[in-house]
């Protein structure tokens, strides 16, 4: 997960970061790229340079977002 914290650092500030298909749930099944990881990069990038993060459900059908553990978000991350 290297990409996102070279991402930010290419970024300007007051640039924005996105990430998408981020599983906040450590339980989440691993489906290729899919995983945590990428929910763990991102909440400790953005609590080493103290920057809030967004989170938003990517999908709202209830065939991608009843079970919590499938929950994909796209993270906002606004470099200060």
């Amino acid at each position: 997960m290297g990409d996102i914290c070279n991402a930010y650092e290419l970024c300007r500030s007051g640039g924005i970061l996105m990430a998408d298909d981020i599983l906040p749930d450590p339980r989440a099944p691993h489906f290729g790229y899919d995983g945590p990881d990428g929910y763990e990069v991102v909440d400790y990038l953005a609590n080493r340079v103290d920057d809030p993060v967004t989170y938003f459900m990517k999908r709202y059908a209830p065939i991608w977002s009843a079970n919590p553990r499938r929950r994909k978000y796209v993270a906002l991350l606004q470099k200060g």
